[in-house]
């Protein structure tokens, strides 16, 4: 089936009456590319090129290479041999690999049309227009906190799609494709290690088990990477609102002022690099083997997998205080005062265009340098940008219960930023010296 897809370039936001006929628009749009990036036909037919472009190195051997090798071969039998080769080239190498080039340069289009029409609605001239007539099925949580519409309860997927699935809930081929790949790799592997890889045909067999775990693992990335934007931007979506809730429960007051955050934090990371230990330990304790040389195998690999993981995590941690250090160093050569620094651009990079502090906000992550004035606070980088912000126009910071202490500074516009630091107790009493209010929040 043909679908006509939307332009990635999307019309003028101010060419629409209301946000109503925007929101009819971005969901048609949408139902027709998602349709389209799914398309079980498309899947079957790359499919059949992934296992087409996969036989090739096995039929090769048995057309070229016995007859290269035979010692009586004649030249008739070498002609014909070539022009098999080249024919099984062209039919399960070349043809497949155009057709999967130019499957990818319309799914890079697709994908660029499909991530711009999702965030349309959330442009600041999308969100200034008239509501208009907005049905409840496209109403989005947005609307509804605005009262365009009346109470009711958003559809599930109008507002970021869902057909990608989520991390609870992965897509079918997404699962699919990651057991294929998996399998085809451990295949490989079993073919090296048990057949060798002397003769032409079990050379053959293992490079087209590599193509097709190749293959399987462009599926993997594809869907993987569509779930994880759809997870950045229902999270974007959200951050707006629960900033709005810290920011009221600031002014309330609700939380304590007396905040104390530990100097050291214990790095749960290593829990995953001990986990191996840990399962060998549970199993030897549960089954009491009369021969534990297989547990004593598996646990000083999972010991070593442990004293790696340490050694990774140490020199992370030891990277990033010594890069905080250098640019710590560097803006206080150019900026008078105590330089704190931080890490910034934790949220998802965002395609909406931003302002002001939000731009400090977004993704990618970076570190710049913190410094409190007597009347504003100062956001440096090393490349000489800088943003000021008045201590009038702050409403406050709240430190995040997140896995390290973060902080978020909260303007009265409602612009926010999320800050990292390796002493977020120094930036908390530098912020309570300067007046700035400080709380800890409650999600």
């Amino acid at each position: 089936m043909t679908y006509r897809l939307p332009s990635a370039e999307l019309r003028p936001v101010s060419s629409y009456p209301d946000r109503a006929a925007l929101l009819r628009d971005r969901a048609d749009s949408l139902r027709v590319l998602i349709r389209a990036d799914l398309s079980r036909p498309r899947a079957l037919l790359f499919l059949l090129c992934a296992v087409a472009m996969s036989c090739f190195p096995v039929l090769a051997p048995g057309l070229f290479v016995d007859a290269i090798a035979g010692d009586d071969s004649t030249a008739t039998e070498l002609a014909v041999a070539f022009t098999l080769t080249a024919t099984a080239l062209g039919v399960f190498g070349v043809i497949p690999a155009l057709t999967l080039h130019r499957m990818r340069g319309r799914s890079r289009h697709r994908w660029s049309a499909i991530q711009r029409w999702v965030v349309l609605d959330r442009h600041p001239e999308a969100r200034a227009l008239p509501a208009g007539n907005i049905p409840e099925s496209l109403a989005l949580p947005y609307d509804l906190r605005q009262g365009n519409v009346r109470e009711g309860t958003p559809t599930k997927g109008v507002e970021v799609p869902e057909e990608y699935g989520s991390g609870q809930f992965p897509h079918i081929r997404w699962l699919t494709a990651v057991v294929l790949c998996v399998t085809s790799v451990m295949l490989v592997i079993v073919v090296i290690a048990v057949e060798g890889i002397k003769d032409p045909p079990r050379i053959g067999l293992a490079v087209a088990l590599g193509v097709f775990a190749l293959c399987m693992g462009s599926v993997v990335n594809k869907v993987g990477t569509r779930s994880g934007w759809c997870s950045d931007e229902r999270r974007l979506r959200r951050l707006e609102e629960s900033r709005m809730e810290r920011s009221a429960a600031l002014l309330a007051g609700h939380a304590s002022d007396e905040i104390s955050v530990p100097a050291k934090r214990f790095p749960s990371e290593i829990v995953w690099f001990a986990l191996p230990l840990i399962v060998v330990g549970v199993g030897y304790i549960t089954n009491r083997p009369d021969d534990a040389t297989g547990y004593a195998v598996a646990a000083s690999v999972s010991g070593i997998v442990l004293a790696l993981g340490v050694v990774v995590i140490s020199s992370s941690r030891f990277r990033e205080q010594r890069q905080f250090r250098v640019v710590a160093t560097s803006i206080a050569a150019h900026c008078p005062g105590e330089v704190f620094p931080v890490r910034h651009g934790l949220q998802p990079e965002n395609l909406v265009p931003n302002r002001g502090l939000e731009s400090w906000d977004f993704g990618p992550p970076r570190v710049s340098g913190l410094v409190l004035g007597e009347d504003s606070l100062l956001l440096c980088r090393t490349d000489g940008a800088s943003h000021e912000v008045p201590f009038s126009d702050l409403l406050g910071a709240v430190v995040l219960r997140v896995p390290r202490h973060d902080i978020e500074l909260l303007q009265c516009d409602g612009q926010a930023l999320q800050i990292r630091s390796t002493e977020p107790q120094s930036i908390i009493d530098a912020l309570r010296e300067a007046g700035v209010r400080v709380r800890r929040a409650h999600n």
